[in-house]
């Protein structure tokens, strides 16, 4: 199966960082072999896999619990959407935010496809909303 990762003792590494602020949402990111989780007390961490070592901590740039955090190696970024319906990219070459969108009225879920083409957002009003990822 293609979407299971061993991550041997990396999450303890990702709790240790996250002190403070409990885990909200995590996501792995492949190919530069790191967990990244958004905080209850608004950052984005990440460690490295193998070793647990801090590769990136940011405070979040929008007010509102995060409900979904995914890994898009393909375009070197972090995604992050929030329950207030933002829509977030952190680059990780820069460790730049970039806000990619605003869902009007918040949301309730969001997720990328496997391979970061699309992304699905439900929003509070029940409505399904189709984003192709490639337009950022």
């Amino acid at each position: 199966m293609n979407n299971l990762v061993a991550t041997a003792g990396a999450p303890a590494g990702l709790r240790e960082h996250a002190a403070g602020g409990r885990i909200a949402c995590a996501a792995h990111e492949p190919l530069q072999q790191a967990l990244f989780a958004a905080t209850e007390d608004g950052r984005l961490v990440g460690v490295g896999v193998d070793t647990g070592d801090l590769v990136l901590e940011a405070p979040l740039p929008a007010p509102g619990a995060v409900i979904a955090v995914h890994a898009l190696a393909e375009l070197d970024v972090v995604f992050v959407a929030t329950a207030d319906g933002a829509l977030l990219l952190m680059h990780l070459d820069t460790e730049a935010w970039e806000t990619v969108g605003e869902m009007e009225g918040g949301l309730l879920a969001a997720s990328c496809s496997p391979d970061g083409e699309l992304l699905v957002c439900l929003t509070r009003t029940l409505t399904l909303v189709e984003l192709s990822t490639s337009s950022w």
